[in-house]
This record gives structure tokens, sequence and C-alpha cells, in this order.
């Protein structure tokens, strides 16, 4: 068993902190619709109640609405949400050329649909981080969900959901202008490693898309890294609507998970 999947699967049912001598640490990665694969993902997390586990998560892009369902306990939402709501083109429409995502009609989504349950998300001690991109000083931060107030949480929802090019404007927040992290190699390594510098002994990193990896570990994987993800075999366009294409992937990438993680735990019993 790699040392990673080890020390987070002693973490069941328990709720940080942990008094084990490690920082759990998960990092999550964009892609638009290819996020339906972390959907899965944390699915089978939450299935195998690792919810509490982890110190910290760094979020991007659409992972951080994820990340945000997955602590509430709500991570069927999340999997609502890409397969049944922003499948069909009406969310993403390349047609749209002025604005490829309606993030309009995707935060009515998540604020009026399938609000995140706040109260929950208090509850939990796990820090949650997005990157984002701060146009007013030109620079990548990473936003501490903790920081800010509940009402702050939607303008985050924004942020992450407002990428360059395909949706117009900026997000306002604290006096400084925002949108989400450019498509750029270096954010994605960047990205890790913000996770790498944080004192982690375990990282768990969930990419969407096969060359997410090649983008971030040009060499081997760190021995304190385990990643988990879909095999290049698996194509998914971030601009996929058809919803039974979508449901392909998200059950691949689920039964590649639970093969993963619940096969573990099912022989050591």
């Amino acid at each position: 068993m790699h040392q990673v999947l080890g020390h987070l699967l002693a973490r069941q049912n328990k709720q940080v902190p942990i008094d084990d001598g490690r920082k759990v640490v998960l990092v999550l990665y964009g892609g638009s619709m290819t996020c339906v694969r972390t959907v899965a993902v944390m699915q089978v997390l939450q299935e195998l109640k690792l919810t509490s586990a982890f110190d910290e998560i760094y979020a991007i892009s659409g992972s951080f609405p994820i990340a945000s369902y997955f602590l509430s306990g709500q991570s069927d939402r999340a999997e609502s949400i890409f397969l049944e709501n922003l499948s069909g083109g009406r969310f993403i429409s390349l047609k749209r050329f002025w604005q490829v995502f309606d993030t309009d009609y995707l935060l009515q989504v998540f604020r009026d649909k399938f609000p995140v349950d706040l109260s929950l998300l208090r509850q939990s001690n796990t820090r949650l981080f997005l990157a984002a991109h701060n146009l007013s000083s030109k620079k990548i931060e990473y936003l501490n969900l903790r920081d800010y107030l509940d009402k702050d949480h939607y303008k985050l929802l924004e942020i992450s959901a407002t990428p360059d090019y395909f949706s117009p404007g900026t997000i306002s927040l604290n006096g400084s202008q925002y949108k989400d992290v450019p498509f750029r190699n270096f954010t994605h390594k960047n990205h890790f490693a913000q996770a790498g510098n944080s004192a982690a002994t375990d990282i768990l990193v969930v990419f969407n898309y096969a060359r997410q990896r090649k983008k971030v570990f040009s060499e081997a994987t760190p021995d304190n890294t385990f990643v988990l993800a879909p095999d290049p075999k698996w194509h998914l366009s971030r601009f996929e609507t058809r919803i039974e294409k979508l449901k392909e992937q998200h059950r691949l990438m689920k039964d590649y998970a639970r093969q993963i993680l619940s096969g573990i735990i099912n022989s050591d019993d």
C-alpha cells in the first residue's frame, strides 16, 4: 500500500485535527466539464467516511464548488449539477462566442437549486483554499475560505467560474478584482507546489485529464504524493455537453477510485 493511502485511510471516521503526526492534503484541479471526474472521486471519499480526514484542500477553478459540497457532506449535489444541470448546452455553448460559459446560469444553479449548506461547511475543520487570479496585483493568490463571511462564499464560487477568455468581466472582492486562474502549465505546477510548500507529509492529487499530470510531474511523482488520474484512453472534452458521455466518464472515474481506495480497505479486513 502506498504510504499516502495508508495514512489517509487510517483517518476513517476521524475529524481533523488528528494527533497522528501527519499533515494530509488534497490537491484538486479544474478543467470545466472534466471536473465530473473530481465529483466521482469526492463521492467515493465521502462514501469511505473520509470527509473530515484532510487538514487542507487546495482547489482551483471548478474543483472549488465540488470541494465545498464535499466538506458539507453534499457531494451528490455536485453530481446533480454536472450531470443534470450543466449538460445539454445550457451552461457551455461554443456558438455563444462572447460568453462561452454562462456564469450567471451556473451561479443560479449553485445558489437556488443546489445551495451549499454553509452551516455544515463551517463545521468542517479542513482549511479550503481557492487559487484565484488577482488582476489588481497581477498575482495568483490562495484565498482561505475561513477568512471570508458566508455572504462571500458565492463571490468565491463566482471567481472559480469566471475563466479568462470564456467569461467576460471580473469579480470584486475586498477591493481587488479577481478571475479564475489562467490555463497555463506553470499554473498547474505552482498549484501543486503550493501544497508541497505547506509542510504536508501526505498529498493526494486528483487530475481530471491525463495531460494535467504531465504538466505537473515531468519526472517521477514525489514519494509523499499519490495521484488519482483518468486513463489517457478516456477521452472527454472540457466543453462536453452530452449527458451520456458525462455519465460514462463519471462512472469510469468512480469505479476506478473505488477500486483503488475500497480495494485497499477490503484487502486489510
